[in-house]
């Protein structure tokens, strides 16, 4: 029975990795399956609350909730703030994640799971932008996952692109008999790669580069050298495409552009933190104040979000929000980096080394959109930095297998 329930939490596990990038409706109900199933096999198995969350990720994040609902109960709209709060339980699955990983294999498979999601999603990308952009000749197209935004397509497949790459280096690096799934994976990587490239999302672009830099620099330094002077060669060649175009425009504030509404949204995000640098307003709660900080200038009438996890932080859980946001990602870069420096398992390093590059991508990305409690983004991410710490863990245990 008791192998059954492990195997059943596994399973739920591994349907949430996959299904995080196609779909966030089957990805949640994989993830309520596998927090129940996580409850009981603790329960049977009489693991204590305190192993459960034992983590050093466990106080900033905990710092971080509470915050986080003191500010919805006194924020400017308390009822529908606290509603808005219910989406912080996303969180639950790194700990499910965290617990569920126990052996390296199913830990391998945690990783391979998410990739294939990001590849099967990536997929659809493709072949809708085909139709559209280069069939139809739609050329204001922008590719999006099955959920039907293509910001959310752009944070999925960056980090997907950074799982299939971190798995790619690990098997080229370390596995030299069975060379299908080394190309499997490396296909994968182009195929999210291109469809991350369709959705025309700016910011996961150069996040996508960030944490690819990351991950190539701390993997062979020679593959890092090779793989940027690879990137200027193509940026040179591609100077005139369309997609060049579009990263070049992030860095022109003409009036009427979404990188200068951008601007007029953190400008007015600063204004509303200066009146409220404590308590915030509350989450959720923006649209209610916004037009009162709008920049004349502006286009747009009212905003959800500021498109800036800094500010954002800021506005609706004040500055202390934002400590200890920012607690939660500083103890996570240690953690994972201090385990890539320890790790003698190559699984385990190359686990770790993805799970850093994620973590730095997902911090730069964002700076250019709210993605921290975007709900399929966010999934994906705390699902992620779960596998990284369950690597932490399993390398703590000394094991020497990579099967």
């Amino acid at each position: 029975m008791k192998i059954k329930l492990k195997d059943m939490f596994l399973y739920s596990l591994l349907g949430t990795a996959f299904c995080a990038p196609v779909s966030i409706t089957l990805a949640e109900i994989f993830m309520v399956i596998a927090l129940i199933l996580w409850a009981v096999f603790a329960y049977t198995n009489r693991i204590s609350l305190k192993e459960s969350f034992s983590s050093p990720m466990t106080l900033p994040i905990a710092v971080f909730v509470a915050i986080h609902l003191i500010c919805a109960i006194i924020g400017i709209d308390p009822g529908h703030s606290v509603v808005d709060f219910s989406k912080a339980w996303i969180i639950l699955i790194f700990f499910a994640a965290m617990n569920g990983y126990r052996e390296v294999y199913p830990l391998r498979m945690g990783a391979g799971f998410y990739a294939g999601g990001a590849a099967f999603a990536a997929t659809y990308a493709i072949i809708m932008t085909i139709i559209h952009r280069f069939m139809g000749h739609d050329m204001d197209f922008r590719a999006a996952s099955f959920s039907g935004s293509y910001m959310h397509a752009g944070g999925l497949f960056m980090m997907g692109a950074i799982t299939a790459a971190g798995i790619v280096a690990y098997r080229f690096k370390n596995e030299d008999v069975d060379n299908t799934p080394k190309f499997l994976y490396l296909g994968g990587f182009f195929i999210i790669s291109a469809g991350l490239l369709f959705t025309f999302t700016r910011g996961s672009w150069i996040a996508a580069l960030a944490g690819l830099g990351v991950l190539c620099f701390l993997t062979d330094k020679r593959l890092f050298l090779g793989v940027l002077i690879a990137a200027v060669l193509t940026g040179a060649l591609a100077w005139n495409t369309s997609y060049m175009h579009r990263l070049k425009d992030s860095f022109r504030l003409n009036q009427g552009t979404s990188q200068m509404e951008r601007v007029y949204m953190w400008k007015a995000g600063l204004n509303i933190i200066k009146d409220r640098p404590l308590t915030g307003i509350g989450t959720g709660d923006l649209e209610k104040i916004y037009p009162k900080y709008k920049d004349p200038r502006a286009i747009e009438p009212n905003a959800g979000h500021v498109h800036n996890n800094l500010l954002q932080i800021a506005i609706i859980d004040g500055l202390p929000g934002l400590a200890a946001f920012l607690w939660i990602f500083i103890v996570f870069w240690i953690q994972l980096y201090k385990g890539i420096q320890r790790a003698e398992n190559p699984v385990f390093k190359y686990v770790l080394i993805a799970g850093f590059s994620i973590s730095v991508a997902f911090f730069i990305n964002g700076f250019f959109e709210y993605n921290f409690f975007s709900s399929q983004v966010a999934l994906a991410f705390w699902y992620l930095m779960g596998v990284g710490m369950a690597a932490v863990r399993l390398d703590k245990q000394g094991i020497k297998n990579t099967k």
